[in-house]
């Protein structure tokens, strides 16, 4: 780990810790992943609301030596899906207890120039108490608020060297026992540059025996001619998840540009798919 911060207010019931698991000096191009953990201090138990769709507990700020400011990329933070999804909360259950887990942060900033950055993870995690008895379901809330700064060096674009390190994320996807830090790595795979790294999203999606449901959503995210083609690639695979590729193709009709909705129907004509797949109708099941 590059860089580390921790932090804790005398009062806070949680401390947060914040890490820069990518080297500080990377390629235009290369994932920033980022580590965070929430370590319960309090008597009592804690909840923290880590709830994969609700992204507005930390923010970011980024700047080079300069003073130029990097704008995060419009509409990278991701849409709560329609229907019974729960909220993925985490009981710290008295002092010591503690969660974990990643950010990509080059998932939201359209980072175009190499030079030297400063990278600022504003984090104001939103964390409820009992109040009362342990079964007493009335719960205040508290605000844990922290800045974390990392230093960061990103050299010129280097073909080569992210052609690598997209094939030691596909690989390290395939064989990480950490279904979370698998998770990340996935995530930091699919915000690399498609010229270096479609090669590497294709060789994923079709490995014998992976669960193609987190990547078709990775492809779905990146709106791309490139991500449509692989998406209708995984649709003629023999015993692939078939509602699941549907629904994401029209998932992906909805999320794109016109243009790019012609070519989704031009496809869907090559590959024998009804049109009504992609803009609206029932979900055939044979």
């Amino acid at each position: 780990m590059a860089h580390t911060v921790i932090a804790a207010a005398a009062m806070d019931p949680v401390r947060i810790e914040a890490s820069l698991v990518s080297p500080s000096r990377i390629t235009l191009g290369e994932p920033l992943l980022i580590r965070y953990k929430f370590v319960s201090v309090s008597s009592k138990n804690v909840i923290v609301d880590v709830d994969p769709y609700v992204t507005d507990w930390y923010t970011f700020s980024m700047s080079d030596s300069m003073g130029h400011v990097v704008t995060e990329i419009p509409g990278s933070r991701p849409v709560r899906p329609g229907g019974a999804y729960g909220v993925d909360a985490g009981a710290l259950d008295k002092r010591g207890k503690e969660t974990s887990g990643y950010i990509v942060a080059t998932r939201y900033l359209a980072i175009k120039h190499p030079g030297k950055y400063t990278l600022t993870v504003h984090v104001g995690m939103p964390c409820s108490l009992p109040d009362g008895a342990p079964d007493d379901f009335q719960f205040h809330g508290v605000i844990v608020k922290q800045d974390f700064s990392f230093p960061l060096e990103i050299e010129p674009v280097d073909p080569k060297r992210l052609r690598n390190t997209a094939e030691a994320l596909r690989h390290a996807t395939i064989m990480e026992h950490d279904k979370v830090l698998a998770q990340a790595e996935l995530g930091a795979l699919f915000s690399m540059p498609e010229t270096q790294a479609a090669s590497s999203w294709r060789d994923l999606a079709f490995q014998p025996g992976i669960n193609t449901g987190p990547i078709e959503d990775e492809l779905v995210n990146r709106r791309s001619a490139t991500a449509i083609d692989i998406l209708f690639e995984m649709r003629d695979i023999s015993g692939s998840n078939w509602i699941c590729s549907q629904a994401n193709l029209h998932k992906m009709y909805y999320a794109v540009t016109p243009e790019l909705q012609a070519r989704m129907k031009t496809l869907a004509g090559l590959h024998k798919i009804p049109v009504v797949d992609l803009i609206g109708g029932p979900i055939r099941v044979d």
